[in-house]
């Protein structure tokens, strides 16, 4: 079967289409509002033209400014509840090391009024069969 002229200018087509990339619509040079514009006008409208793009760049300015400040922000906030955090987990740490402390001084006051072979570093007695045992 032949094909017909159509169809093969139609999948010709197609084949180029797909491997040509579409032009782009917006050009590198029009980003800004189309600068270059702007220069083809004369007096008040080049005026008028050129105050449009930097208002254009102002607000894109403080767009970022604010992006800025609230990334500043929110790595601060950050900061700071980690550094609570931290200080926290540190504070509770060297309260349960008081409490122990605490705990062990009055322990030993209380083994060394009991016990007679006491003693204090390992926390022991000597029983009267001769083996060490833990006071509590």
């Amino acid at each position: 079967m032949r094909a017909s002229v159509f169809g093969k200018v139609l999948a010709l087509t197609a084949a180029l289409g797909a491997t040509v990339p579409a032009a782009p619509t917006v050009l590198a040079d029009d980003y800004d509002g189309g600068w270059r514009h702007c220069r083809d006008l004369h007096g008040r409208d080049r005026w008028r033209c050129e105050e449009a793009r930097r208002d254009r760049w102002r607000e894109r300015q403080e767009k970022q400014d604010k992006k800025d400040m609230k990334a500043g922000l929110a790595a601060g906030a950050i900061g700071l509840a980690l550094g609570a955090i931290i200080i926290g987990a540190a504070q509770e740490a060297e309260r349960k090391r008081e409490v122990e402390a605490y705990r062990r001084n009055d322990r030993d006051a209380r083994c060394l009024a009991r016990y007679r072979s006491y003693d204090p570093r390992s926390g022991t007695f000597i029983g009267r069969d001769g083996r060490r045992y833990e006071c509590r």
